[in-house]
């Protein structure tokens, strides 16, 4: 008998605590037995846009609302979890027809283009330099540099 789609989900964890062992059991499975980087990398960018492009769906969140609507309650106590509602505004200043927000927005352009100016001129920098105006020292901006993989579904 062939698993449904979300039977095939269920195999995942239910819980905090077996979410935590499965990654270890899972992370220990990886650096032991040494699989393919190149493979994994790929299947867990398949698996993280389907688990997006499922609950991403307008008609899953539609069908979510109008289930959670039916409930007695405001908070939903599932399992170990609880379940709420939230929601946040978005405000559109296009159509207020407001001088003072447009002539601010102006404004800060150009400043924002000197702060990048500036900020290129620290990265540049390597070591402290005089500003010729207020006679402070300059120190070259500190930086970190995390590596990540991206990976492209064709």
């Amino acid at each position: 008998m062939e698993l449904t789609t979300i039977q095939t989900l269920n195999l995942l964890p239910d819980t905090k605590d077996q979410m935590n062992e499965f990654i270890e059991l899972t992370v220990q499975d990886i650096l032991e037995n040494g699989y393919d980087f190149k493979e994994l990398l790929v299947k867990k960018k398949l698996w993280m846009d389907t688990i997006e492009g499922i609950f991403s769906d307008k008609r899953i969140k539609d069908f979510f609302i109008d289930e959670y609507n039916k409930e007695k309650s405001k908070e939903i106590g599932f399992g170990n979890a609880v379940i709420k509602l939230g929601s946040r505004r978005s405000w559109d200043y296009s159509q207020c027809n407001d001088s003072t927000l447009e002539t601010l927005k102006q404004n800060i352009e150009p400043l924002k283009k000197e702060i990048a100016t500036r900020e290129k001129f620290l990265q540049t920098i390597s070591k402290p330099v005089a500003d010729s105006e207020t006679g402070e020292l300059i120190y070259p901006a500190a930086f970190s540099t995390n590596e990540f993989f991206t990976v492209t579904i064709k």
